[in-house]
């Protein structure tokens, strides 16, 4: 004996509680990623500038457009991360900013200036600590989100 069952959308209650819990996915499900790029609120992204205004005086909300590649060396490492593990993930990186700019002072020779620039041009250290901000804000944003919703 043979059986066929359907079973139509509208009586799976499952699927519409299912959400994705690693980063990319968590951008996508709160801002939508398309083609590669997300939209976010400049709010979110650089939070100190909640407050500036526009010429007319009125608090500017324009959005800021975000490329996800892996030409973004920070969202290449933290992509696959749950928001736990891309708080390890980022706060290793940020000790790794921090320990080059400790040790900035320390070197003395020729040979120990040159090891600590090339220190400083492999980790792109201005780039990093951009990308650092603009991923934390973001991974903020989404957890306070996650909270409110529970």
């Amino acid at each position: 004996m043979e059986a066929l069952i359907m079973v139509d959308r509208s009586v799976d209650l499952i699927s519409p509680f299912c959400m994705q819990m690693n980063y990319e996915g968590l951008l996508d499900e709160i801002f939508g990623i398309s083609t590669t790029c997300m939209q976010a609120d400049r709010t979110i992204i650089h939070p100190e500038m909640t407050n500036d205004k526009g010429n007319d005086g009125q608090i500017l909300k324009d959005k800021l457009t975000i490329k996800l590649t892996n030409n973004d060396s920070l969202f290449k490492r933290v992509r696959d991360c749950s928001l736990p593990g891309l708080g390890v993930c980022t706060n290793s990186l940020l000790k790794d900013l921090q320990n080059i700019k400790d040790t900035q002072g320390d070197a003395q020779s020729i040979k120990e200036m040159s090891e600590y620039l090339t220190r400083v041009k492999q980790m792109n250290v201005a780039e990093t600590k951009g990308l650092l901000d603009c991923h934390t804000n973001l991974a903020t944003h989404i957890n306070r989100m996650l909270k409110t919703t529970e």
